[in-house]
């Protein structure tokens, strides 16, 4: 009897949760006989289907993205520049007649040796977050079988994904610079100048983990509604993040598009909206209790329109950050796997935590409609309904016509 090799396993795992990532539909996916086995012996055991099927999607999505953060760290590595050397090198070009040691000393006599390993912090922080991000994505995928461990690796990995450039952007690095051994008009110049760097700086680092939020809630909704299609939260929540999600994008590229804006960043982000408020035309049909056959469908249609416009919005910004000449091509490979990497952890982490919020609103809810607060809950709806407070859609047609 021959065991299969790990490449055959590593290529098999890696073409299943590909497609689970692409189909994110519990209607069309479920546990393989594999992971049947690993789920009924393991501590404690998980036993029921739809249990294990949620499982195993959970693994293949973590897996992605610990393979997406893989991918950013190793190309951050390699193209790792420290501040000094990058402005070395611009002076260099700027001024081919100089030696490196003549531009280096400049540098220094400029900005102040200290000052540059003070501002040097800022990029090493982010990628030791990012190394450490993808240690616990790749043991919370390690640790699938034992659920709730894996839910807390999972949601640690994103604490700190999130959490360190946060930190980071906080904090005001170019008030921290000791700028005296420069005259006062030269101290204050170099400061604007360092706060505008540093600025562009943490919007690279936060930017693509920030964007991830909002569609990971987004997809998480989705997938949760081919889970449990009984349910109506996935479909609020789709529709109540998508006008955000908008917001959002064009508030964090604002800086990037009026700095080197030009029409592939404003057609892309134009289809990235577009994307997302798809989302709200299909607000009923999501909401709507219905079968696992029907959420399915719906959720799928809802995504292949969405898809449409995200395809090409997503293949304008690509071609734009490769196009940038501040951004080498490395650069854009890796804000692009960690953008990646950040949305499929973040549906992870949003799934867990809607699942645990739907279980919790339910048994809530069936508590409440046993006891005298329903009526009193009815008779409160019954006298804001009867003004429209609550009616979903305003507008003049019961307006009371003076006239």
């Amino acid at each position: 009897m021959t065991s299969e090799s790990p490449g055959a396993n590593v290529l098999a795992e890696s073409r299943l949760a590909l497609r689970r990532a692409a189909r994110s539909d519990f209607s069309r996916t479920s546990a393989t006989d594999r992971e049947r086995s690993i789920l009924t012996a393991a501590k404690p055991p998980v036993e029921e289907a739809i249990a294990q099927g949620y499982a195993g999607w959970r693994k293949s999505i973590l897996y992605l993205a610990a393979a997406l953060f893989l991918i950013a760290t190793i190309f951050s590595l390699a193209n790792y520049t420290s501040i000094e050397d990058g402005i070395v090198e611009s002076i260099l070009e700027a001024q081919p007649q100089a030696t490196e040691e003549q531009a280096r000393q400049q540098v220094r006599a400029q900005w102040g040796e200290d000052n540059l390993e003070i501002l040097e912090l800022v990029p090493l922080l982010n990628l030791i977050a990012l190394f450490v991000a993808t240690v616990l994505t790749v043991m919370a995928g390690r640790a699938w079988p034992r659920v709730r461990s894996s839910r807390r690796w999972a949601r640690g990995a994103w604490y700190v994904l999130i959490g360190a450039p946060l930190i980071l952007a906080i904090i005001p690095w170019s008030k921290l610079l000791d700028l005296s051994h420069l005259t006062s008009q030269d101290a204050k110049g170099l400061e604007v100048i360092l706060g505008l760097i540093m600025g562009m700086e943490v919007v690279m680092l936060l930017g693509p983990k920030l964007l991830a939020i909002l569609p990971g809630i987004l997809r998480a909704s989705l997938t949760l509604k081919t889970l449990l299609p009984e349910t109506t939260l996935p479909g609020w929540m789709a529709a109540s993040v998508a006008p955000f999600f908008v917001m959002l994008l064009v508030l964090v590229t604002a800086p990037l598009n009026q700095w080197h804006g030009g029409p592939l960043l404003m057609f892309g982000l134009i289809s990235l909206i577009l994307g997302g408020l798809i989302y709200l035309r299909h607000v009923r049909s999501l909401i709507a209790p219905c079968d696992q056959e029907a959420a399915s469908r719906k959720v799928g249609r809802a995504r292949a329109q969405a898809l449409f416009f995200n395809a090409i919005g997503l293949l304008l910004l690509t071609i734009f950050l490769f196009q940038l000449d501040v951004l080498a091509w490395n650069d854009a490979l890796a804000f692009l796997a960690v953008a990646g990497g950040s949305l499929f952890l973040m549906t992870v982490v949003a799934c867990d935590f809607l699942l645990a919020v739907m279980d919790i609103s339910f048994q809530q809810g069936r508590k409440l409609f046993k006891g005298a607060e329903s009526k009193q809950l009815a008779t409160r709806l019954g006298a804001l309904g009867a003004s429209g407070l609550t009616d979903l859609r305003t507008g003049d047609d019961d307006e009371d016509k003076d006239d």
